[in-house]
């Protein structure tokens, strides 16, 4: 768990995403709005106005590392929320 993820800024989350160990090949963040919303606009493009509530966003990053997260264009695999 890190702390400094809660309400810091998709920013803070892109480099939590970058410092990774190697050895995950996927991982899941779970955190609150305006962040989320702009670390999945960050990883794919501008492609969600708003996550809502519970919404779930799965991305796939063609890269040798974690440390290249935020330098390719991810792909939205799947995005869904209670009330869609």
């Amino acid at each position: 768990m890190e702390k400094d993820a809660y309400c810091s800024g998709s920013g803070v989350l892109l480099n939590i995403l970058q410092r990774l160990d190697e050895r995950y090949t996927e991982v899941m963040l779970v955190g609150h709005n305006p962040d989320m919303t702009g670390l999945v606009n960050m990883l794919c493009g501008p492609v969600i106005s708003d996550m809502p509530t519970c919404a779930i966003a799965m991305i796939r990053l063609d890269m040798d590392g974690w440390s290249e997260t935020g330098s390719v264009i991810g792909e939205l695999a799947d995005y869904d929320f209670p009330k869609k």
